[in-house]
């Protein structure tokens, strides 16, 4: 099954690429990804480039997520500060590794990420993250710590 904007797939709707678009980098034509469970939206952008990212938010009017899911792009960095700002998560988590060195996050990018309202998770310190969703309630919770809970 070919997915493509706009398709929905086991509760997964496909935002990014559109079909045809012709973007120089592999990271521009990450497969972005959207779902709600149980209220809460989630929003998945693995290894999403800037251009990619202006793309996205050229196309939708509305990515608000309460979490946004990430992974570190090849040579930018994820979430600009337009894209942070629509989508206004709750809880970032950034898909992070020890190799190769750009996956683990620069000190620019952490300190920039720091700056949002939400935690942000580097999966490199906190292990995997499991979710569970309820209608009042979110509970992330990492391998490394305590839950995080949100609520209504």
């Amino acid at each position: 099954h070919y997915l493509s904007l706009g398709s929905v797939w086991g509760g997964w709707e496909v935002l990014h690429p559109q079909k045809g678009e012709n973007q120089g980098r592999a990271d521009d034509k990450s497969l972005v990804l959207r779902t709600t469970s149980q209220g809460w939206r989630v929003l998945v952008l693995p290894d999403l480039g800037r251009n990619g990212q202006r793309l996205l938010l050229d196309r939708e009017s509305d990515l608000h997520a309460d979490v946004l899911i990430g992974g570190i792009p090849e040579q930018d960095e994820p979430f600009i500060d337009e894209l942070l700002k629509a989508v206004s998560p709750k809880l970032i988590v950034v898909a992070s590794g020890n190799y190769p060195v750009h996956s683990q996050g620069s000190k620019r990018l952490r300190a920039r990420l720091a700056q949002q309202a939400a935690p942000v998770w580097f999966t490199m310190e906190t292990g995997a993250v499991v979710f569970r969703f309820s209608e009042q309630e979110l509970q992330a919770t990492r391998m490394t710590g305590t839950p995080l809970i949100l609520s209504r």
